[in-house]
Order: C-alpha cells, then sequence, then structure tokens
C-alpha cells in the first residue's frame, strides 16, 4: 500500500502556511520514496539516506557535525524497532520531543537555559574518577 500527498492538499498548504516550494520538492521525493518502497525497500532506504546525507553537506560546515551527530542519534534510538509501525511511532514521538523541547526554548524553560543562584547557568559536575 502507497501514501501519497494530493497535489490540492499541497496546494491548500501553501496557500494557509505559506509552504515553500522546496516543501512541495520534499513531497514528490516522499512520494518517489513510497512508490520505490513499494518495488524495491533496500534500494529505497539507500536512496533516504543519500537524500539526508546531501541535505546535511549542503548545510554551513559549522553546522554539518551537529547534524550528522543529531542524525546518527535518532538512528540510534529507531534501529531498536524492527517493525515499521512501532518506528514511525518512535519517530512520531521523537518530533513531539523535540517540539517540546524548542517550545520550552522559546519560553526560557528549558532546563540547559535555567540559571542558578549567583544567575549563571547551572552546570552538572560529575565525579572525578579516582
Amino acid at each position: 500500500m502507497s501514501f501519497h500527498m494530493s497535489d490540492d492538499f499541497l496546494k491548500n498548504m501553501v496557500r494557509l502556511i505559506n509552504i515553500s516550494p522546496r516543501a512541495i520538492q520534499m513531497n514528490d521525493t516522499f512520494n518517489e520514496l513510497s512508490d520505490l518502497y513499494e518495488t524495491n525497500p533496500l534500494a529505497a532506504e539507500a536512496k533516504a539516506k543519500q537524500i539526508l546525507e546531501d541535505y546535511i553537506s549542503a548545510l554551513p560546515e559549522e553546522r554539518q557535525q551537529r547534524a550528522r551527530a543529531y542524525n546518527w542519534r535518532i538512528q540510534q534510538e529507531l534501529r531498536k524497532f524492527k517493525d515499521p509501525v512501532a518506528r514511525m511511532n518512535k519517530m512520531v514521538e521523537l518530533f513531539w520531543v523535540g517540539v517540546k523541547d524548542f517550545q520550552s526554548a522559546l519560553d526560557g524553560t528549558h532546563p540547559s537555559l535555567i540559571l542558578d543562584q549567583t544567575g549563571e547557568p547551572s552546570v552538572v559536575k560529575f565525579p572525578e574518577k579516582p
């Protein structure tokens, strides 16, 4: 079974929230990968990895390492799940955790932004190795 986002849906999203032309291009890529997965899952996986690598490589150099590290962390979480539905559920969970972290960073309530009594960011002290 293949899943496609309709062109009408995308046109409405563009009109409502000003989706960039890149988002429409990504929809075409999604539909292409979806079709490829139906016939050749391994080729679809390889193509998805190449698309992601191309995207990361196009980032400014100072952001590439962090993007690769973030991708690695996500992949480590997802590799625990062999069932596609369980894997998708984990992806959704990771997405919403990211949204929550982003919102708390904007609100100034993210744990990494909380200041100690001196007005300085608090630093977690780890015990020194013996």
